[in-house]
């Protein structure tokens, strides 16, 4: 296979690979009441989701070092057995707490299937080969998004424990795909020390924060001890990544000033897409229990998928500077209408504008990142921006949570839970800020130009 051109096998197993990440999130969430009431921990069902997002979090930047360090085959294989193995102790859960346990495991394998297919793709391609690539990417990740809640009721009519059957299968086909494909690891000799130390701070700081967050609408000291635990492990991260020899994430990437301000664009953005699709159902069903809740996560997910087919084709020509602008005036707009709204209507087209803004901005930033890292770095500038946005996704769920309980009234709880997506409108500010920082197109094609990788022959396992 000459560079430049994966082979369909390798697409297809990237593709599959992305899309069991979102639909492991996807199909658990309209089962969580009935888990709840079959292990008879209702008050606990939050943590399902929780446990998953922080897991595969904070695992993130941890298999993208890894890919780069220790070789594609080591890494993707390694993430799906995980995977496998979260699926195999959820089926077999006889407790809440041996679920919840089981949906960590899940996390940390999917941490890595949610970074590796795009990062495969992306060390064999150059940047347009790239951009037409993500397109299946996009499609995949919109259309499992509005199918997974759908096909997750209609499993757990008969048992919830079919939602995590179902995808072991899908799990089987990507490990069989990719055997072949993958890059060898380096001979023994030449593997530089993976950062052990690096990865528990980052691992400590995201889960002290994430769970504080969490934790914000219950009463006790448990919140402050995960806030002052991240805030105590800040300085000895950033100690650490200014020393370390080979740290977790290069220094090239965080002295990468595009890449920097990519990822938070991914971050702040990533914050408004889950606050959009964890609270659009509960507020379509606040406003009239006659409709089907997934409606509203459909309406944001098709323009994401129609659009983001070609967001990534139209970065290269009008340059991501004005994508980045536009996105970002499209989350304000979409949380002035959730705000403002108050009704059905008003929160379909909030989702409509929510998806069009989702498809100019995740799959460009992503690209950009990519584009602008050296080739040795592409799993770490791949994973960087993924975990932007799934850190960002977790605050988002957790702070609208916190927002809408810290306000609520038993009168009023339907507007009580649109006026928290406030913040959804305040961050939609600051990625404008940001996005005004980014480099213009001439200085950004100038930049693509110089950094423009030359695409190694394959040497597969």
């Amino acid at each position: 296979m000459s560079p430049g051109q994966p082979s369909p096998r390798l697409v297809a197993a990237a593709v599959l690979t992305g899309t069991l990440t979102i639909l492991d999130l996807a199909i658990v969430l309209p089962v969580l009441t009935a888990i709840g009431r079959d292990l008879d921990a209702l008050s606990e069902v939050s943590w399902l989701v929780a446990a998953y997002l922080v897991a595969s979090t904070v695992t993130i930047p941890v298999w993208g070092r890894a890919m780069d360090l220790r070789g594609e085959r080591t890494a993707v294989l390694s993430s799906l057995v995980i995977l496998m193995i979260g699926l195999v102790l959820a089926v077999l859960a006889p407790s809440m707490t041996a679920l919840i346990a089981a949906r960590v495991v899940q996390g940390i394998g999917a941490g890595g299937t949610v970074t590796f297919g795009q990062a495969v793709l992306a060390a064999r391609c150059d940047k347009a080969r790239r951009a037409r690539l993500q397109v299946w990417y996009q499609a995949s990740y919109g259309i499992t998004f509005a199918v997974g809640p759908l096909l997750g009721s209609a499993l757990a009519r008969d048992s919830w424990r079919w939602v995590f059957v179902v995808i072991m299968p899908f799990v089987v086909v990507a490990f069989l795909l990719y055997l072949g494909q993958l890059r060898k690891a380096p001979e023994a000799k030449d593997l530089p020390p993976f950062d052990v130390r690096g990865s528990l701070l980052v691992t400590v700081w995201m889960v002290a924060l994430l769970v504080g967050v969490e934790l914000l609408p219950v009463d006790g000291s448990a919140k402050w001890i995960g806030f002052a635990a991240a805030v105590i492990a800040t300085p000895l991260l950033v100690s650490h990544f200014k020393s370390a020899p080979n740290p977790l994430i290069p220094r090239g990437i965080f002295g990468n000033r595009v890449i920097v301000l990519a990822s938070a664009i991914m971050m702040l953005i990533g914050f408004a897409q889950f606050a959009f699709v964890t609270y659009l159902p509960a507020l379509s069903e606040l406003y009239d229990r006659r409709v089907n809740t997934g409606i509203a996560v459909a309406l944001m997910m098709v323009p994401y998928v129609l659009l983001g087919a070609v967001g990534g084709m139209l970065a290269l020509k009008t340059g991501t500077r004005v994508l980045g602008l536009f996105a970002s005036v499209g989350t304000i707009v979409a949380g002035l209408i959730v705000t403002w709204a108050l009704n059905l209507p008003g929160l379909y087209l909030a989702a409509v504008v929510m998806g069009v803004s989702l498809a100019m901005t995740m799959i460009p930033m992503l690209l950009l990142c990519q584009h602008a890292a050296a080739h040795a770095d592409m799993g770490a500038a791949t994973s960087l921006p993924i975990l932007m946005r799934n850190f960002g996704g977790a605050l988002g769920a957790a702070v609208i949570a916190a927002l809408a309980a810290g306000s609520a009234t038993s009168r009023e709880p339907a507007s009580d839970l649109a006026q928290a997506f406030w913040a959804v409108v305040a961050v939609g500010v600051v990625a404008l800020v940001v996005a005004v920082f980014m480099p213009r197109r001439a200085k950004e094609f100038e930049l693509l130009a110089d950094n423009e990788p030359q695409v190694p022959m394959h040497h597969h396992a």
